[in-house]
């Protein structure tokens, strides 16, 4: 439980530091502009977690079962990045060239540029996970923060030397990914772990154990980042900055998901019998539902409020969307750590049915709601389509766990143990 308490003080640094940057950009840039930025960072950073979900898990794994030197698994893993971001930057290319051109000129010349993006958190994320395979969560979590507080302290000096512009912000998005990774490249190398040699036995093992989790991941980013990419061509440049900015506001729920699957993924792997995984990972399961449903409830209560004191009167008509993604918040949240498990059970290929009924309905959803309701049916779409992949999962859970879905969700007297443990590690 130590582990969950200092994740849990990194979580909310971490959610403050991107809260602060999203605050100041909306008002810096006003709805046009934060429109704007979001379009040039939409696809790069799109793209790039696609490449991270090829490899990133499989570091992970490796790193945790020392599967190979860990000098051996850098290299491999800093190798694949570089090779996977070449194509996936071409295809940012020629997405900005189809689909950005509608903007201003500095817009898209910004976009471009912006690509660069692509490899610089690749090769970040790679070098991390050898950190969080290793159970080093302090280090993983202390690189996550200082990667966000770098972006902000970009911003910060944007403003201080009065350079601000949507192109003068995304550029510091770019360096602070640039100065994240040669922090991250330093580290390793005071572990030991720094290495020049890729391993073509890892590497395939890398792209074997991937491929199925990149897949899934593939439609997991289609069925969260859809409607970004509808609004950016369907919508003005205002209507996206407002549903930029609820979509932000209401991530602090999707924040406590990546934080919690994080932390699920080496401890449920790790364990070698089957009563205490399903423990494990039942614990994770129940954890994860009720903290989303208490973020839910406060971000749907008080999102007029949160919006016009950090983000000003300008973006009242976000509020809408922070309170329906709100909702979906929930199934969101059960869903993601449905499939951490299955990474864990070595279940991978279920990943694609769940993801492939999520992205399904999302299609549906939006081609129905959007052209109704506009940014509200977009906040809808998102609610159907991650209800009916917590459905999928929930449907075959005992296929893919070994256990029901009531079995895993079924409090324990464990569970109150677990909650003194924490309270006494916080204070401590």
């Amino acid at each position: 439980m130590k582990d969950l308490v200092v994740s849990a003080i990194a979580f909310v640094l971490l959610a403050g530091a991107n809260l602060v940057t999203g605050v100041l950009a909306a008002r810096l840039l006003g709805p046009v502009g934060r429109g704007e930025l979001a379009a040039i960072l939409l696809w790069p950073q799109l793209l790039a977690s696609l490449g991270v979900a090829l490899v990133v898990d499989a570091i992970v794994q490796a790193a945790a079962t020392r599967s190979a030197p860990m000098a051996r698994i850098f290299a491999t893993g800093q190798a694949l990045g570089l090779a996977v971001s070449l194509p996936l930057m071409a295809l940012a290319g020629t997405l900005v060239w189809l689909l950005n051109s509608r903007f201003r000129a500095e817009v898209v010349e910004t976009s471009y540029l912006y690509i660069l993006i692509v490899p610089m958190i690749m090769l970040a994320t790679f070098a991390n996970g050898m950190f969080q395979g290793s159970l080093r969560f302090v280090t993983w979590n202390a690189m996550r923060i200082l990667a966000a507080f770098l972006y902000l302290g970009c911003v910060l000096a944007v403003w201080a030397f009065g350079a601000v512009s949507v192109e003068s912000l995304a550029l510091a998005s770019l360096v602070g990914a640039v100065l994240t990774y040669c922090l991250l490249a330093t580290l390793i190398g005071r572990e030991g772990w720094f290495g020049w040699r890729p391993d073509r036995a890892l590497m395939r093992g890398f792209v074997t154990y991937g491929l199925p989790i990149a897949g899934g991941s593939t439609l997991l980013v289609m069925g969260e980042r859809l409607d970004q990419v509808l609004i950016s061509q369907w919508e003005s440049e205002a209507n996206f900055g407002f549903y930029i900015v609820g979509a932000s506001l209401a991530g602090a729920a999707s924040g406590v998901v990546g934080l919690l699957g994080a932390i699920a993924l080496p401890r449920v792997a790790a364990q070698t019998d089957a009563a205490a995984r399903a423990a494990v990972f039942g614990r994770f399961l129940r954890v994860t539902a009720v903290a989303v449903s208490i973020i839910a409830v406060t971000l749907a209560l008080l999102a007029p409020l949160l919006i016009e004191i950090l983000y000003g009167r300008a973006f009242l008509d976000a509020v809408p969307v922070v309170r329906i993604l709100a909702l979906g918040a929930v199934p969101y949240g059960l869903k993601q750590l449905l499939v951490q498990g299955a990474k864990a059970y070595d279940r991978t290929r279920a990943i694609g049915r769940i993801e492939t009924v999520t992205v399904i309905a999302s299609v549906l959803a939006l081609a129905t709601l959007v052209p109704i309701l506009g940014i509200r049916g977009a906040a809808w779409s998102f609610v159907v389509a991650q209800s009916a992949g917590t459905a999928m999962a929930v449907w075959h859970a005992r296929n893919i766990y070994g256990v029901a879905f009531v079995s895993l969700m079924t409090p324990r007297a464990e569970d109150w143990r677990n909650i003194q443990s924490a309270v006494r590690a916080w204070r401590s």
